[in-house]
């Protein structure tokens, strides 16, 4: 009976989701698509000449933007899906409140795809957000928990990020919100995308498996053979 409320809590959020990512993604690609193209012809856009380096750093901020997207979308989706079943109120709306409070930041990101200043300050704030989150789940669970590991990973990387984006931009502050020097906005893209891929790879169990999946090492999976005989 257990796995079929799991089981069915998470079709419950990838319904959820899937509606928010839509909408967030809406709101990316109507801030992107006019700007960069402006009801312009091919033609048109031909003769305007080469893109200009801002275009550049802009068309890596709508990649970067969908980079974080898909990670934090399908984070959210299996922290929400393999949450304990025996749930307080209060945690129940935590995750609530954290989840659509997290995609809420998304789609202010989105409307500021590209901008070349309040991009990069709404995704500092959302890892903020996030780290608040997060650090209060922690808080909730039960030692043993099979999202202990997996939260902590999370608050590691939101703290990580959050030093480097300090770090950077205390060096390279000169001309951020003008747009006149570039190299704190390719920096932060830089690192925000290798986050992302560094994260995929150290909690890949936990992203692609589910916890009846996960490959299990093998004293754990003769025990586990053992029991079911």
């Amino acid at each position: 009976m257990a796995n079929h409320e799991q089981t069915g809590i998470g079709t419950a959020w990838a319904v959820i989701l899937t509606l928010l990512l839509a909408i967030i993604l809406r709101a990316g690609l109507e801030s992107f698509i006019p700007a960069i193209i402006g009801g312009r012809s091919f033609r048109q856009l031909w003769e305007a000449g080469p893109p200009t380096k801002e275009t550049y750093v802009r068309i890596c901020q709508m990649v970067v933007f969908l980079i974080l997207l898909a990670r934090f979308y399908w984070g959210a989706y299996r922290f929400n899906q393999e949450h304990p079943m025996d749930l307080t109120t209060g945690v129940a709306i935590l995750n609530m409140t954290g989840t659509f409070g997290l995609f809420a930041l998304f789609y202010v990101i989105g409307l500021n795809v590209w901008t070349l200043d309040l991009f990069y300050v709404s995704i500092l704030v959302m890892h903020l957000f996030d780290f608040l989150w997060f650090l209060l789940a922690l808080l909730n669970l039960k030692d043993g928990a099979p999202l202990l590991k997996p939260i902590k990973w999370f608050i590691a990387w939101d703290v990580l990020t959050v030093i480097v984006y300090i770090s950077l931009s205390w060096f390279l502050w000169n001309g951020f919100w003008s747009g006149a020097d570039l190299s704190l906005q390719v920096s932060l893209l830089v690192v925000l995308s290798s986050v992302s891929f560094l994260d995929w790879w150290v909690l890949r169990d936990f992203y692609f498996y589910p916890t009846t999946e996960r490959p299990q090492p093998p004293k754990a999976a003769a025990t586990a053979r053992a029991a079911r005989s």
